[in-house]
């Protein structure tokens, strides 16, 4: 989202490999879309945390495109869509998406990315709308982040300052532009150093693959044999 690339086009439903049946599970689940804390007691002990902002309506509608998979009509952030996979993957865990009070203007780019770099450079730390009641329960978190500047995006620094993850599993995901992780792995270990942070079990995407990288994401979650 950050970053200025080349134009790709939109996922089509069939390009990504998505049989009609699997597009509809992703778009219609409850669970899926279940974006406040999860508050009722359940047997799920992996949970996957994202952060994603795709953009809409912008004035240079690669950058819209760069940022978002549309699956059946419906319009994704890139880091959405791939923890939306790991979920399915996974088949028992649950999701809670980060989101700021104040929502961000997606509808211009340029403003866009220079609020992004402002935020950082000042060590700005929005406010979210909702926190995690009943963290305790998981043991092992699945974490996607898209890539600012060459770093985590200032909602993703709000939540690892409001949750205490020590003793638990972290694995990162995300989307980025030609930077990979960068440094933020470093950056989340410090932020949670009593967490079991296996950064280098993480998976990042460069956002101009995610349309085709299904098949890549499952493989990668079966491979952590977290279930």
């Amino acid at each position: 989202m950050m970053n200025r690339v080349s134009r790709r086009y939109f996922l089509k439903t069939m390009a990504a490999g998505l049989t009609t049946i699997t597009a509809g599970y992703l778009l219609s689940n409850n669970k899926v879309y279940a974006q406040s804390p999860i508050t009722q007691p359940n047997s799920n002990t992996i949970l996957v945390v994202y952060y994603s902002l795709p953009e809409t309506n912008s004035t240079l509608s690669e950058h819209r495109e760069n940022s978002t998979v549309t699956i059946a009509n419906q319009t994704l952030g890139n880091t959405q869509y791939m923890a939306l996979v790991i979920q399915e993957a996974l088949k028992n865990a649950d999701l809670f998406r980060i989101e700021t009070v104040v929502p961000y203007d997606t509808t211009d780019h340029a403003k866009l990315i220079d609020q992004a770099k402002k935020e950082l450079n000042s060590h700005y730390r929005p406010a979210l709308k909702q926190t995690i009641n009943n963290l305790d329960q998981y043991d092992t978190i699945l974490f996607g982040y898209p890539i600012w500047w060459a770093d985590l995006p200032t909602p993703v620094y709000s939540f690892l300052s409001q949750h205490g993850l020590a003793g638990k599993k972290v694995i990162p995901f995300g989307t980025n532009g030609g930077s990979g992780f960068a440094n933020t792995r470093t950056t989340i270990a410090k932020l949670q150093p009593n967490a079991d942070f296996r950064g280098q079990d993480g998976l990042t995407i460069y956002r101009d693959r995610i349309e085709n990288a299904k098949n890549d994401i499952v493989d990668w979650v079966n491979k952590l044999s977290l279930v």
